[in-house]
C-alpha cells in the first residue's frame, strides 16, 4: 500500500519532512525534504515532467513493497527494481515507462 500522508500540495510547510508538489509564478515544483533539508527541489513547466517525478515517487515505495515481498526469489536486486519500476510505469502509461527506462 503506497502511503500518501507525506505529500503536500502547498509549500506551506516547506520545512517539515515529506513530498512537496505544487505551481508558483516559477512552475511547478517537485520537493523532498527530510529532517527539515530540502533534499530535491526540481522546477519545470512542463506538466508531463511534473507528474512523472510523482508517479516515479509513489511507484518507489511500492518496488520496495514488492522486494521485501520477493527478497527470497530475487538474484539481482537492482535488476528486479528497474523491472518493477518499468513494469508499473507502463500500467500507468506507456511514455512514463520510456521516460523511465532512461531515468
Amino acid at each position: 500500500m503506497v502511503d500518501l500522508s507525506y505529500i503536500y500540495f502547498s509549500d506551506n510547510n516547506l520545512g517539515s519532512e515529506g513530498l512537496y508538489i505544487f505551481m508558483n509564478q516559477q512552475g511547478y515544483h517537485f520537493v523532498y525534504s527530510e529532517r527539515g533539508t530540502e533534499i530535491t527541489h526540481k522546477v519545470t513547466d512542463n506538466l508531463f515532467e511534473i507528474s512523472f517525478w510523482t508517479i516515479r515517487a509513489l511507484i518507489s515505495d511500492i518496488e520496495s513493497d514488492l522486494l521485501k515481498k520477493n527478497i527470497g526469489k530475487v538474484k539481482n536486486q537492482r535488476h528486479y527494481i528497474f523491472e518493477q519500476r518499468l513494469r508499473l510505469l507502463e500500467l500507468v502509461r506507456e511514455d512514463y515507462r520510456k521516460v523511465g527506462s532512461t531515468y
